[in-house]
């Protein structure tokens, strides 16, 4: 969907002095329209939107000061922001012109400084992503904020009935939700966003914009309290809910980002970085969590400790990085041996573990002997590594934890280890 350009209003009867100020809008990525009187230039402010009014101190029909007064006057154009251009101004004519309700007076011979307030006062629109859903039972004021919402890349729905919107939410995640607050329904605005608050996950953390009367602020304090995140009053302006959707949908994006830097952080925590399998920290968590259901649902449980045999040797006689190949390989066997629900760590430099749920003992055994043998058989880098093998089961009795079923798997990969390597042991039951 194309999204609107910026849009001023040349108000001038020099053609010089127009053709100058286009050049300068274009220069901005700007659209504008122009008019060479005051007559022209207030019938094109009441049928279109304009972000900026440059107005000449001397027009055809009047002068820029009458201009500005009744532009302030009238509440479409009360806000935009007026330019107005006075060649050579005098202190008089500054301050005639900022009481008339000029935003800045400038010379209009003055290109460079021009150039800079044009550049500041007309940023390119921001180009904006996602889903929102304005709840407004006034279908016209629905359609203006649904408008400025698509001008801006959003895409809008509507929906008259707060039910209605709550189902919407509940199907599918919305990015922002504008709602009014007095609703011909009998479910109110502020109700509704209470409602939303209470949903579950990111559905109850959507940024809410409440759209309330400017004459009932009574109203206002009650949407703030329910959850809303902002507020704006009616009738809403264009200019207005452009930088409140901007900046609740900014932050929106801020507190997603910063979610999945902890959670990425939380990963690295929890994860051995060379290998890239989880680790000690990690199986401390989710060892005695795993035991807790086999216990519950009556499944066995069974450990695997691996031992890399000499790697003190191969510590001292090949380069690191040939060593920390030796243990890459080994932690990405592991993982190619791990069925689905299954976890492999890295718990120290040279051992790793397999925790295997609704495993038997007898399974593990077998599952021991195939990770010994085609461990020998990597060789990475031409160097000859072999591995002892602990298998333990955890027992039925409740006062056995996880530390005690990892510690009689690790004993037995010792015992692998004392009688001879490159082999498997398990642990007594």
């Amino acid at each position: 969907m194309p999204v609107a350009a910026r849009r001023a209003l040349i108000v001038e009867c020099s053609p010089a002095q127009r053709s100058v100020l286009a050049a300068l809008l274009l220069e901005t990525g700007a659209n504008f329209a122009e008019a060479a009187g005051m007559a022209v230039a207030l019938r094109k402010t009441s049928q279109q939107r304009f972000d900026l009014v440059c107005v000449a101190v001397q027009l055809q029909d009047g002068a820029g000061v009458q201009f500005c007064r009744t532009l302030r006057a009238t509440p479409k154009t009360s806000i935009i922001p007026i330019l107005a251009l006075v060649s050579n101004p005098t202190p008089d004519d500054v301050k005639a012109l900022l009481a008339a309700g000029a935003t800045e007076v400038m010379d209009d011979k003055e290109i460079e400084r021009l150039r800079q307030f044009l550049s500041l006062v007309l940023p390119p629109l921001p180009v904006l992503r996602g889903r929102v859903l304005v709840v407004e039972d006034d279908l016209s004021a629905a359609e203006e904020i649904a408008n400025v919402l698509r001008s801006l890349g959003l895409e809008a729905s509507l929906a008259s009935d707060p039910n209605r919107a709550l189902r919407q939410i509940r199907q599918q995640p919305l990015d922002l939700l504008i709602s009014a607050t007095m609703l011909h329904a009998p479910v109110t605005g502020a109700a509704l966003i209470r409602e939303v608050r209470t949903l579950p996950g990111s559905d109850g953390r959507t940024p809410i914009l409440a759209v309330v009367s400017q004459i009932d602020p009574v109203r206002k304090v009650e949407v703030l309290r329910s959850g809303a995140d902002d507020v704006i009053a009616k009738p809403v302006l264009a200019e207005e809910l452009t930088v409140r959707v901007e900046r609740l949908l900014r932050r929106k994006r801020r507190e997603e980002e910063n979610e999945a830097h902890r959670a990425t952080f939380e990963a690295l925590a929890l994860t051995d970085p060379l290998t890239t399998l989880n680790n000690r920290r990690f199986l401390g968590e989710i060892g005695p969590m795993y035991l807790a259901e086999a216990r519950r649902h009556g499944y066995p449980l069974c450990v695997i400790v691996v031992n890399v045999d000499h790697f003190e040797h191969i510590l001292s006689t090949y380069e690191s990085a040939i060593s920390d190949d030796v243990l890459r390989l080994i932690g990405r066997l592991l993982r190619t041996e791990c069925r689905r629900g299954d976890v492999a760590v890295r718990c120290k430099d040279d051992q790793f573990m397999l925790l295997l749920s609704h495993c038997s003992i007898a399974d593990a055994q077998v599952k021991g002997e195939t990770l010994r043998s085609r461990i020998a058989g990597l060789r990475p880098c031409g160097v000859d590594i072999t591995v002892s093998v602990g298998v333990a089961q955890a027992k039925d009795a409740r006062e056995e934890g996880f530390a005690e079923v990892f510690a009689r798997a690790g004993q037995a990969a010792q015992l692998a280890s004392q009688g001879g390597h490159d082999r498997v042991i398990v642990a007594e039951a």
